[in-house]
């Protein structure tokens, strides 16, 4: 019971409903400042209290709907502080009048009768809506930076499990290309286009040479087959990860209760990380050559995984 209120007390104490109620407070001096003027003009006290409460609430009926407006969508916005500020008016000239009866000194009945309403309702709620703005900038903000952890989590996972041996030899030959045009543009240029060649049956004459066009881009067929030996080898390193998890399954835990799997453990023993080792039980799961229902159950079988 205890748990239940606090949670409902951190709920309800926030700035906003603290806004709310500072602005509730200035109502009741709004209702009571303007009720005083108009019995004290002569009308009878239903009409009185009626336009007294009718300036309080709807003053802050008006306010609360201010700090709850988006700030984004500009016409909406300001016009609610127009009409905010309007009645804001309307109820501080009310109670300046009020004021003046008691108060010899103008001024200060002035910023008596016009503060309540226009500094502690309007302004107050102005304040609060763009608190609400920056807030939910804040929290798309920290959306986006939990959004891009988790990418960057990802994309390090698919990238430990490529195959490496067929990215290093596609390096090495993309290299080799490199090398070869950069020492056949060095070869012509030094040579400034001209190379002498032996005639048959006469002396060696000197002939115009046209460089050899240069080949430095790997042919399609050679990018197939990387992609293949590519996709080849992660399932190769796939399929014998599961294999060794399933044999350890096998030999440790079948027959043991699910809780006694430790993911983090099976993830150290098999050099991967926890989720990688999640979504092999899962794949063993799916391939019905494991079951983990209340008990780790390994079954027979050739299925692959």
């Amino acid at each position: 019971m205890s748990s239940i209120n606090l949670t409902t007390v951190k709920r309800m104490a926030t700035i906003e409903h603290l806004v709310h109620l500072v602005m509730c407070v200035f109502a009741v001096a709004s209702i009571g400042n303007v009720s005083e003027f108009l019995l004290s003009s002569g009308h009878n006290p239903f009409t009185a209290y009626g336009v007294g409460l009718a300036l309080g609430l709807g003053l802050v009926a008006i306010s609360v709907m201010l700090t709850r407006a988006d700030i984004g969508d500009r016409p909406t916005f300001f016009a609610m502080l127009s009409a905010t500020l309007a009645m804001g008016l309307l109820s501080g000239t009310v109670q300046t009048l009020a004021y003046y009866a008691h108060t010899p000194n103008q001024l200060t009945a002035a910023l008596q009768g016009y503060g309540f309403p226009l500094i502690g309702e309007c302004l107050l709620a102005v304040a609060a809506a763009l608190y609400a703005a920056s807030e939910r900038r804040r929290r798309a903000a920290m959306a986006d930076e939990d959004m891009e952890e988790r990418i960057n989590d990802a994309l390090s996972q698919a990238l430990a499990d490529i195959d490496l041996s067929s990215a290093s030899k596609y390096i090495e030959r993309q290299a080799a290309a490199i090398l070869r045009a950069k020492m056949d543009a060095i070869t012509a240029k030094r040579m400034g286009g001209i190379q002498r060649v032996p005639v048959h049956g006469a002396a060696d004459v000197t002939e115009e040479m046209t460089p050899a066009p240069t080949n430095t881009s790997i042919g399609n067929a050679d990018d197939d087959q990387f992609v293949t030996r590519m996709a080849e080898g992660k399932r190769n390193k796939t399929n014998e990860r599961r294999a060794k998890l399933l044999r350890i399954l096998a030999t440790e835990f079948n027959g043991a209760p699910s809780d006694d799997l430790n993911k983090t453990d099976l993830a150290t023993r098999l050099g991967t990380t926890r989720q990688t080792v999640s979504r092999d039980i899962d794949a063993l799961m799916d391939a019905q050559r494991l079951s983990v229902n209340g008990h780790v159950t390994v079954k027979e079988g050739t299925s692959n995984a």
